[in-house]
């Protein structure tokens, strides 16, 4: 099944975070990825850097991306949850 096939298929809320240098991927796909917006189920975040295992950032990557956070990703992951309403309390 390719990428493309996977996305289309998807019918419940999910997010992709997805940096375009990650080692594990061929960068060809990242074409495939900014199709994501084609399913209204899917958010994309599409990062230039990150890596594979961009949830965790060393005080280089932080300064290298001009963001403070060392646990970007999981904070981007919270902030969608309470976007869509999956944290308690909403």
């Amino acid at each position: 099944m390719s990428l493309q096939q996977a996305v289309a298929s998807l019918a419940k809320p999910t997010l992709i975070i997805y940096a375009a240098d990650d080692l594990m991927f061929d960068p060809a796909i990242v074409p495939d990825c900014r199709r994501c917006d084609r399913n209204s189920a899917i958010d994309l975040v599409l990062t230039r850097y990150g890596g594979h295992v961009g949830y965790l950032s060393s005080q280089a990557g932080q300064h290298q991306a001009g963001d403070p956070d060392p646990w970007w990703a999981w904070n981007r992951v919270l902030d969608w949850c309470e976007q869509r309403g999956h944290v308690a309390g909403n």
